[in-house]
């Protein structure tokens, strides 16, 4: 690292530092480089004359290191890859780019998981990092601020409202409770088939469900 000095130029590294330039062998380690904590790497400098592009160098950086999939076209991704049977395409995709594979649907990037191993891997094994659920606006006005159980984040809220819902709704007193009301449904079900069947009407049973 070379700095100008009253005009001229010295060395920070001390004289025996390794001139040769490895940036591998910051892998693996928690060198920050931001510049914030430690100094052995600063891509983008540090303090007041840090590099402006910063983050958008940070975002690439993560961009890349995305699991290999098909390339796509503009706007559309790779929907165009997709067919009547996208099961099967996802499946001759999956064979050529492996079992983990990065697509974009449209403008929607995807990651497609086609082994019962790497299924593992994001259920069980880093099932915390895939718990939440994306935010969208339309959650957020049709769900009172993406507070209802299907909407909500992984976190303390999620598992109070599911914990309620264990115990207070999906429970076999709350089902026996409306027990009434199914049997009385039942009947006018029934009666309108058989009113339906006198008058030889034809009953879309779809509709009447």
């Amino acid at each position: 690292m070379f700095g100008p000095l009253d005009g001229t130029l010295a060395s920070v590294w001390s004289e025996n530092a390794d001139q040769e330039f490895i940036p591998e062998r910051f892998m693996g380690t928690d060198v920050d480089l931001r510049g914030r904590d430690h100094f052995q790497l600063l891509p983008f400098g540090s303090g007041r004359r840090s590099c402006p592009g910063m983050q958008l160098g940070l975002t690439v950086i993560r961009l890349q290191r995305l699991p290999p999939g098909p390339p796509g076209l503009p706007v559309l991704g790779n929907l165009h890859m997709l067919g009547q049977l996208p099961h099967r395409d996802l499946h001759r995709l999956a064979n050529k780019y492996g079992p983990i594979m990065y697509m974009r649907l449209g403008l929607v990037p995807t990651v497609v998981v086609s082994s019962p191993e790497a299924a593992a891997l994001f259920l069980k094994t880093h099932d915390l990092a895939f718990a939440s659920r994306p935010t969208l606006k339309a959650f957020e006005y049709m769900a009172y601020g993406s507070k209802g159980l299907a909407f909500s984040k992984y976190g303390p809220y999620w598992r109070f409202i599911r914990r309620l819902c264990t115990t207070e709704l999906f429970t076999d007193s709350k089902v026996h409770s409306f027990k009434a009301t199914r049997k009385e449904e039942f009947a006018h079900f029934c009666t309108s088939l058989k009113q339906a069947a006198e008058a030889d009407m034809i009953v879309d049973l779809k509709e009447k469900i």
